[in-house]
């Protein structure tokens, strides 16, 4: 819902771009809306590297958070 409220506020400023000052020329409008579009696209391969980093670090530094397999957790003791 909020895509189409941001391409609805953003469609009129770009025909009126292209209608004014562009003169019907529509390129320099296309160039930023591709370039848009490539950082959409990068952005997640940005933020699967820096998880697969960090996963390597906590793999190096041994994971604190999990807990060592010869210790009881508190639902295998018995009441």
């Amino acid at each position: 819902m909020a895509l189409s409220a941001l391409v609805a506020l953003l469609q009129y400023p770009c025909v009126a771009l292209v209608r004014g000052p562009l003169h019907g020329d529509p390129f320099y409008v296309n160039v930023g809306l591709i370039a848009v579009v490539l950082v959409a696209f990068v952005s997640p391969v940005v933020v699967a590297r820096e998880c697969q980093r960090r996963a390597k670090e906590l793999g190096a530094a041994g994971t604190p958070l999990a807990a060592p397999p010869e210790t009881e957790t508190p639902a295998e003791v018995p009441h």
